[in-house]
């Protein structure tokens, strides 16, 4: 392997590593401030409980259970579209080790056609087909 493609793939790596750390930095953040909220939550019902007589008492006890539902399903939204993100950066890697690596890849391939005579307006950059 070249240079070029090892500092591509370097580079990838890196690339997505970082997504991983910054998600998974993300995720735990987000975790320690559901723990607090949490905690914030029970606390406050408790003091809440002792006001049941009291309608708007009541109200802010019902609209906090909600909205602490409302910030579980986020939550847990986040983390599946962390997923997501592993799953697509994957499919990625996949789809452009496709096109430029390996014997018979797809860039030497139309490459190798536009030498024998193909037509083409345009051409690929040099730094891909020296990868």
């Amino acid at each position: 392997m070249n240079e070029t493609i090892i500092t591509a793939l370097v580079s990838t790596f890196v690339s997505s590593f970082i997504v991983w750390v910054l998600m998974r930095h993300i995720v735990l953040k987000i975790r320690e401030q559901l723990r607090q909220k949490n905690e914030e939550v029970d606390r406050l019902a408790d003091e809440l409980v002792d006001l049941t007589k009291d309608n708007a008492a009541m109200e802010i006890v019902n609209r906090g259970g909600a909205l602490y539902d409302k910030f579980v399903g986020l939550y847990e939204d986040i983390l599946k579209i962390g997923e997501y993100l592993k799953k697509t950066q994957t499919s990625y890697d996949s789809a452009v080790s496709k096109i430029k690596d390996g014997k018979g890849n797809l860039l030497r391939q139309v490459e190798d056609l536009k030498s024998l005579g193909a037509k083409a307006q345009k051409s690929l950059p040099p730094a891909d087909l020296t990868e």
